[in-house]
């Protein structure tokens, strides 16, 4: 008992040394009371643990090792019947192989994610998951069926009063309607995220919202417009974006200054 205890105590500072970016020193505390589960044969709490090692490995960018974590915990929730954690957990293997650009598998996983969050009625993480099961068929070209998934994962984010999840949803279900052609009905899904993203104060959200603001102003012909939205957007993705958000800049950079004729 006095172990299991200790495996209880590490849990919490591992998640807590995770939170604080201290993400080595989380891995090892979880790890540590992963090992005293296993010795106790305490398997629900080997599932529990494997779960957080999924997520700590994603944010190190250890995508291969978090996936493995990851399905092991869910064949752990799977045998000790826990249908609320597994919903979770199959919800963060799915992101991951999206992260690693496996589209099609995380389409899969998303879909049994749904299942279990339904099973229990975990609407906050359906909603989460709808919504992400929408990106991921956008990245496999079935832009209606992504709209359709956009659109229920925004209601159900919006029934239970989670902004963030719907401002990244209106977000890109505006990208997705922008690509199928249809920059009039993007725009107002666009301006529900932008007026979320204020809310909370999110910089990077606002940059990279104001690059899709480019494309849409620069596929209705407002050339000025698109270059004022860039110029907005530019010294905040400069400083805190990421590699995609800094390669959509150059790219509609690109087009912009192409339409004004600057093509030196």
């Amino acid at each position: 008992r006095d172990e299991l205890l200790e495996a209880e105590a590490l849990r919490g500072q591992g998640i807590v040394e995770a939170d604080s970016r201290a993400l080595a020193l989380g891995l090892e505390r979880l790890r540590q009371a992963l090992a005293i589960r296993r010795r106790r044969g305490d398997r629900r709490g080997e599932a529990m643990e494997l779960a957080n090692i999924a997520v700590v490995l994603r944010r190190l960018g250890r995508l291969s090792e978090s996936v493995e974590a990851a399905q092991e915990a869910a064949a752990a929730h799977r045998e000790v019947g826990n249908t609320l954690s597994l919903g979770s957990t199959l919800l963060g293997l799915a992101m991951t192989q999206h992260t690693q650009g496996l589209a099609s598998e995380a389409e899969g996983t998303y879909r049994a994610a749904l299942e279990m969050q339904r099973r229990v009625g975990d609407r906050r993480e359906e909603g989460v998951t709808v919504g992400n099961l929408g990106v991921a068929l956008q990245d496999l070209g079935r832009l209606s069926e992504a709209e359709d998934a956009l659109r229920e994962g925004i209601a159900i984010a919006a029934e239970a009063g989670a902004t963030q999840v719907e401002c990244v949803h209106s977000f890109q279900l505006a990208d997705v309607l922008l690509e199928r052609g249809q920059p009039e009905l993007a725009r107002p899904h666009l301006r529900r995220a932008i007026e979320l993203a204020e809310r909370f104060g999110a910089r990077a959200f606002l940059a990279s919202f104001e690059v899709l603001r480019s494309a849409l102003e620069l596929r209705q012909g407002d050339v000025e417009a698109a270059a004022e939205a860039l110029r907005g957007a530019r010294p905040v993705i400069e400083e805190l974006g990421d590699a995609a958000d800094k390669t959509k800049l150059a790219c509609q950079t690109g087009r912009v200054a192409f339409a004004q004729g600057d093509v030196g």
